[in-house]
């Protein structure tokens, strides 16, 4: 192995770690976004936490960890339905297309993900 394709293999090792890094931020930010929209939406409903367990059938500090920005659990789809109808809403999920730069992250995260597999 030469010494240019020794450096540019820690330089491709180097972005996908970063890449890696920004994936993880990203997802963490959305988590953070999600609990930050479940809030808004108890207090929008005038509700309590207690009075959303109860709806849900639940325990208070389930929908306290539930809404935790500091929570690194991600909800189930039917957590959410739940909260959902419990403050008075329906949940309603999309997907919008992608920007270059989010593209880019991708194809560095499944290349990762993919050489990873073949070892």
């Amino acid at each position: 192995m030469d010494k240019n394709s020794s450096n540019s293999t820690k330089s491709d090792k180097n972005a996908l770690k970063k890449a890696d890094v920004k994936v993880f931020y990203e997802n963490r930010l959305n988590l953070i976004d999600l609990k930050t929209k479940l809030v808004q939406l108890r207090k929008a409903a005038k509700l309590t936490q207690d009075e959303v367990a109860k709806r849900m059938n639940t325990s208070k500090p389930q929908i306290s960890r539930l809404e935790s920005a500091n929570s690194y659990v991600s909800p189930t789809i039917a957590t959410l339905q739940s909260y959902a109808r419990a403050v008075g809403c329906k949940l309603e999920i999309n997907f919008t297309q992608l920007n270059e730069s989010d593209r880019l992250l991708d194809f560095c995260y499944n290349t990762k993900k993919s050489k990873r597999n073949t070892k």
